[in-house]
């Protein structure tokens, strides 16, 4: 007869001594990662790590300092503020019973005023309206003007002026008035 007690022990057994060696397997290959990870975070920061070197400038790099000076304040000497605008009319149209201009300067960053001025003939429309400065240019505020100012339809010539406390300049085009 086969006695229970002795064939189960071995079994057990095998499967204790299984246990151990994948625990001891898994923990040092847990332990090799945690060392490697580890080691490698600090290598890194190492190298990562600016040095700020609080020692006076030496004379070579003094002398790099001032020539970099020198250029940027010749640079900006030479820098000119144009002597015309250049005006650029985006729109001149007649939409229904209004007409409407838009327009801007385009090498100015400076509040003016923008003098538009419709002309057919002898007859002749004046208006002003504000330009402000925005980041690149300085768009002239939209004009809108009645149909019914206009005496008569056909071609008309319309003369875009902006001016500000430094820089004037204009444009011509044409518009259609039904």
């Amino acid at each position: 007869m086969h006695n229970k007690k002795t064939s189960k022990k071995p079994a057990k057994k095998a499967y204790i001594v299984s246990l151990v060696i994948f625990i001891l397997i898994s923990s040092g290959f847990v332990y090799y990662l945690y060392r490697n990870s580890y080691r490698g975070a600090e290598i890194t920061q190492e190298e990562n790590v600016p040095t700020i070197n609080l020692e006076p400038p030496t004379e070579v790099e003094q002398q790099a300092g001032d020539e970099q000076k020198k250029e940027i304040i010749e640079r900006d000497e030479n820098i000119s503020i144009p002597n015309t605008a250049k005006v650029v009319i985006v729109d001149a149209s007649q939409y229904d019973s209004k007409v409407e201009v838009r327009a801007f300067a385009a090498n100015v960053i400076s509040d003016g005023t923008c003098v538009i001025t419709f002309t057919k003939g002898a007859a002749s429309i004046q208006k002003e309206v504000a330009a402000f400065a925005d980041a690149s240019s300085s768009p002239c505020i939209s004009l809108t003007v009645p149909r019914s100012e206009f005496t008569s339809n056909g071609e008309w010539s319309v003369t875009v002026v902006y001016n500000s406390a430094t820089i004037r300049g204009s444009s011509t085009t044409t518009l259609e008035i039904n």
